[in-house]
């Protein structure tokens, strides 16, 4: 199929000059032209629907429906690109032929049968049959076939790991496993004198039964076990452990309330007693009862908890719901949970700490015990805060006073009782607190300065009745009470009225810490017994 091709320039033949021979124009000039317009015309398909015969080559089209009668040949690498992104295409690259998709979705082959086979179409790979079997081959020889209950396999099956009937993931190269109560295996044989052999690396039977026979142990005859072992039945030995041994021939049962026995005098019994449905142990000569070995664990009937654990050169431990609760120690022995007693005691023979509280190993806390005389007490806390409680004794009266827990020791002037973020509520007493005031623990005594005086007599002024939030939160402002003070913060602007810093004087204080959620907080107080007797001095 060629295109129309121009004979004769008829635009050439205007710019000729006049009389010029060429510019006439013959009837076989037209005639030429004509003719090939016609042979294109003859060779040219049509716009809609054409028809092509022998070999067409197309470069490059877009073809919305064709029909092709014959065979559509494609060089190699050229492909059948299939779907609006190419998702499908189909091609072969000179090596192998190709079906790719790479599009959304599945590749369906949709069949009423599938069948793989060979290019002389003589041989079968793959075979599937719809409601019916899946196939696969081998030299046209069918060796797997599913079924409705599973698969068959035709010849040996080789698996070069492990295989799993009832278990996804087998433990061992054959792992049988089945949730009901029956027979979770059964090789059968069609013939008397064959069996089952479990063989050892020697390919020697260790296990072997086969007609009628149990061995278990060397079979090297097929007859007679040569081993230490040998279980047979009917008329044949039925268990043989050793020469040296005892020979077990019958089946041994042992009934309820009837036991083992051990010694000559039955010394020794184990027993399941159907009275009261117990397994007894009864050790009847009146001597120890003797357990040797390494160590010893005492469980539940299923194995899964432990109830006493003990361990030579070590500790012995006892449980409580599988949890360890008291463990023995080379010093003594730890006690998990909680300890419920009538009565604690412990002792000790000298003074020093009886007992430490922990978390991890970090000691949080502890008890200290002193005896002086006849009188003993007691210090609790941790480290060197603590408070020891000590009996009246040589005229002393009773008294709660700071000491420290590690070595006893007073802790005179050192521990605060509450702190700013950390506040006691109300205290009773019947006396006031005493304040030590002794001159030979003072020093830069002086009398007030002028100025200090003006702050206490404006400290006269600053009086006030007032409600605690705490107690409005509590009681509602009806039932919160009035209290009577003076605001920390009039006080310390009083000091600074006359140029004097509060922060210098003992009855003003200001306490800042860091709460619980990480946020600085600043608290202000005033101790009143000073503040008193600041005013009384601004009063002379």
């Amino acid at each position: 199929m060629s295109n129309y091709t121009v004979t004769t320039d008829f635009a050439a033949k205007d710019s000729l000059p006049s009389g010029n021979t060429g510019k006439i124009i013959k009837g076989s000039d037209f005639s030429t032209e004509f003719n090939n317009l016609a042979t294109v015309s003859a060779e040219k398909a049509n716009l809609a629907s054409p028809t092509f015969t022998g070999t067409v080559v197309i470069p490059t089209a877009t073809i919305t429906t064709a029909n092709v009668i014959g065979n559509v040949d494609m060089p190699d690498d050229a492909k059948v690109l299939l779907g609006t992104g190419d998702d499908l295409k189909l091609y072969h690259n000179g090596s192998h032929s190709f079906i790719e998709d790479s599009g959304t979705g599945a590749l369906k082959l949709l069949t009423s049968a599938l069948q793989v086979k060979n290019p002389a179409d003589d041989e079968f790979m793959i075979k599937g049959t719809p409601d019916g079997s899946v196939d696969l081959y081998y030299n046209n020889g069918k060796k797997l076939e599913t079924t409705d209950t599973g698969a068959k396999v035709t010849g040996t099956f080789v698996a070069s790991s492990k295989i799993g009937v009832g278990v996804d993931a087998p433990e061992k190269p054959l792992h049988i496993f089945s949730a009901a109560t029956d027979v979770v295996a059964r090789i059968e044989s069609g013939d008397v004198t064959a069996g089952l052999e479990l063989i050892d690396q020697t390919s020697t039977a260790q296990f072997k039964v086969a007609a009628g026979l149990l061995t278990i142990g060397t079979d090297t005859d097929g007859d007679v076990a040569d081993s230490n072992i040998s279980l047979r039945v009917d008329t044949v030995e039925k268990m043989n452990v050793a020469d040296d041994l005892i020979v077990i021939k019958e089946v041994t049962r042992i009934n309820d309330d009837k036991g083992l026995s051990f010694g000559n005098t039955s010394d020794l019994t184990i027993t399941h007693v159907t009275g009261t449905n117990v397994n007894k142990v009864q050790n009847n000569n009146n001597r120890a009862l003797l357990f040797n070995g390494v160590s010893f664990i005492f469980q539940n009937q299923n194995a899964d908890e432990k109830l006493i654990e003990m361990t030579a050169n070590g500790a012995v431990d006892l449980y409580h719901n599988n949890a360890k609760k008291l463990e023995t120690t080379a010093t003594g022995a730890t006690i998990t949970g909680v300890t419920t007693t009538d009565t604690l005691v412990v002792e000790k023979a000298a003074n020093g700490i009886l007992s430490e509280f922990k978390i991890g190993s970090v000691v949080a806390g502890a008890v200290r015990a002193t005896v002086g005389g006849s009188v003993g007490d007691i210090t609790l806390g941790s480290g060197v805060v603590g408070l020891r409680y000590l009996n009246a004794a040589s005229g002393a009266p009773a008294n709660i006073s700071p000491y420290s827990v590690n070595d006893g020791s007073a802790q005179d002037d050192s521990i605060d009782l509450g702190s700013s973020a950390a506040r006691f509520d109300d205290i009773y007493a019947t006396n006031g607190t005493i304040n030590t005031s002794d001159a030979n623990e003072k020093q830069s005594i002086e009398e007030l300065t002028e100025a200090e005086t003006r702050v206490a007599v404006a400290c006269k002024g600053l009086i006030r009745k007032f409600k605690w939030n705490s107690a409005v939160e509590k009681k509602g402002v009806n039932g919160a009470r009035y209290h009577f003070g003076v605001i920390a913060q009039d006080l310390q602007a009083a000091f600074a009225v006359e140029g004097l810093d509060a922060g210098d004087y003992g009855l003003f204080i200001s306490s800042t810490w860091i709460d619980d959620n990480g946020v600085e907080q600043t608290r202000l107080g005033v101790r009143y017994t000073e503040l008193l007797a600041f005013i009384i001095g601004g009063l002379v």
